[in-house]
């Protein structure tokens, strides 16, 4: 259980977790039913693998810099894994939530009569 505790401590740290939180959310604004929450989290995890790296460009590293850390987060792609899904199923929760919650919102607002989901 300790392992467990420590993976979810380590996939939602700190500034990640409030950047999850925006992900998720916006995520879920975007949802449709044809372009579900599943395609949309995996849409949103790589916006989420991919933002150290465009953070990394905006603070002035060189390429260099860049594209090592890129190859060395490819190599560590294995060992990370557990850490990457547990990453996935937390950004795929977020999302599900607020994309229900919305759903549910936009039928309690609406009137009984034959309601049609805008999304």
């Amino acid at each position: 259980m300790g392992d467990f505790e420590f993976l979810f401590s380590v996939a939602f740290s700190g500034a990640d977790l409030s950047r999850a939180l925006w992900l998720g959310t916006i995520a879920s604004l975007l949802c449709t039913e044809k372009f579900g929450t599943f395609r949309m989290t995996f849409l949103m995890f790589l916006i989420d693998r991919a933002w150290p790296f465009a953070d990394m460009a905006f603070a002035g590293y060189g390429m260099k810099e860049i594209a090592a850390s890129v190859a060395y987060a490819v190599e560590s792609l294995p060992q990370d894994m557990t850490y990457h899904v547990f990453r996935f199923g937390g950004l795929y929760a977020i999302c599900s939530f607020t994309y229900t919650l919305r759903v549910m919102l936009h039928r309690a607002s609406r009137n009984r009569e034959k309601l049609t989901l805008p999304y």
